[in-house]
């Protein structure tokens, strides 16, 4: 899924085949907490929990940071167009994740206040550049919020919401880093991975991940210990 949803911009992951079971009472629970238990500087370590969590407990996904940490948690199970249950970690979740320890915020990041500071998107885009999550190809998103319909993958509250300017916002469902529902997630923009090749040049914690006998990349980890290969050339 990862490969599927990165390659296209020149971004690859590497499982270097290593699963590390876990097995401890006490960190049953999906919280942050593991992302100190049997962690790695050298790669990314996704920690996979069992379908089945008890009820209270997080479900779907978390990662260490944006750019700062090198950990994700993926947990629980959802419910698809189909009404068939499926584990989170066998969908695009894994890839919104990863998108966070790689540099991305959420597409309504600023525009919907979800802590962490930023100003509101301007549905125009004339603010995009230093507003929302920063991305001047993904639209003003006021939070979809998994307001969707799960056959169309349409926004339900289309039409209803303005910004400032009293325009509609007209949010793209499909981004894998909105809260669209997975099923409806399918791909990043051009200028995500522009985002995220800047955070791998930029940031350490990315850096200590490459695997750099590849043309780039970077290193993952725990249950399944993968590693993310990047190929790293510019746009311009």
């Amino acid at each position: 899924i990862l490969n599927a949803d990165f390659n296209q911009h020149g971004i690859y992951f590497y499982w270097d085949g290593a699963i590390d079971y876990i097995n401890r009472s006490d960190y049953r629970a999906p919280t942050s907490n593991i992302f100190s238990i049997n962690n790695h500087t050298d790669g990314i370590d996704i920690y996979v929990y069992p379908n089945v969590i008890n009820s209270g407990y997080l479900i779907g996904g978390l990662a260490n940071g944006f750019g700062q940490g090198t950990e994700i948690l993926i947990a629980g199970t959802y419910t698809d167009v189909n009404g068939i249950q499926n584990h989170y970690a066998e969908s695009h979740v894994i890839s919104h994740e990863m998108g966070h320890v790689l540099n991305l915020y959420h597409t309504h990041h600023g525009t919907y206040d979800e802590g962490g500071g930023g100003t509101k998107e301007l549905v125009d885009g004339s603010n995009s550049a230093i507003s929302g999550d920063f991305v001047t190809d993904t639209p003003a998103d006021p939070n979809i919020a998994q307001n969707i319909n799960k056959t169309t993958c349409a926004w339900t509250k289309q039409g209803l919401l303005f910004d400032a300017n009293n325009m509609a916002y007209n949010p793209n469902t499909h981004l894998i880093m909105s809260y669209t529902t997975p099923d409806c997630m399918e791909y990043f923009t051009p200028k995500q991975a522009e985002r995220i090749k800047d955070a791998v040049d930029n940031f350490l914690v990315l850096q200590n991940a490459i695997i750099q006998n590849f043309l780039s990349i970077f290193g993952l980890a725990i249950p399944v210990k993968l590693s993310l290969k990047e190929n790293r050339f510019r746009h311009t």
